[in-house]
């Protein structure tokens, strides 16, 4: 079963011939070959498959969403699994959260040309770096590591050269493709009332009071 993937849906258009769904589950690993077996093609780094797309989706669901399908419900994945064992390949794990977390910036120092947040996403804490210039308590949308923000591109942890350690990233407008004209601000700020630890796509639920 292939546990971390991301979903990206390209519609039919003038530019675009047929509409499809992309599955990717390659790290941040290059497509540098394709290879179409019937109605799907096969996303290849060399040999490696790391990744399927399935042509013609819209025959089998109309999907609304124009990009990343960030968290797809249960009815999607059971859709897409029924192609992929149509095929005898893996399918997909279920997925309860996108991993973007309203979170809360709550210590904060310079270092270099950028600055060292930790972040508070309610059940842990994350360092993380960003060049930004944010106040503490700002409360902000963060992607832990294990995300895809955009096709082929996850979130790892990773060392800087004098040896710190960080985790995850904070979002920006371009990350999650809004397309925002001039934004007065890069990074997705949130309001103060936005419960830290929901799902970013889950902002309908009430806050506590």
């Amino acid at each position: 079963m292939i546990a971390n993937y991301c979903l990206y849906y390209v519609p039919k258009s003038s530019e675009q011939v047929n509409d499809m769904l992309m599955i990717f589950f390659g790290e941040n690993k290059l497509v540098n070959k394709r290879e179409l077996k019937d109605d799907l093609i096969y996303l290849k780094n060399n040999d490696e498959v790391v990744g399927y797309v399935i042509l013609n989706f819209s025959k089998f669901c109309k999907i609304k969403i124009n990009g990343t399908i960030y968290l797809p419900n249960d009815t999607l994945i059971d859709l897409i699994n029924d192609i992929l064992l149509n095929h005898k390949l893996d399918t997909l794990s279920y997925r309860s959260h996108s991993g973007l977390y309203i979170a809360q910036i709550i210590d904060k120092k310079e270092h270099r040309k950028s600055f060292i947040y930790k972040v508070d996403i309610g059940s842990r804490t994350y360092q993380t770096e960003s060049t930004f210039d944010l106040p503490i308590n700002t409360k902000l949308v963060f992607a832990v590591s294990g995300t895809y923000i955009m096709p082929g591109r996850m979130i790892n942890d990773y060392i800087t050269q004098d040896k710190l350690s960080l985790s995850g990233r904070i979002v920006t407008y371009e990350d999650l493709e809004m397309n925002i004209e001039n934004p007065f601000y890069p990074i997705l700020l949130l309001d103060e009332d936005m419960k830290v630890g929901s799902d970013f796509f889950l902002m309908e639920e009430k806050t506590d009071a």
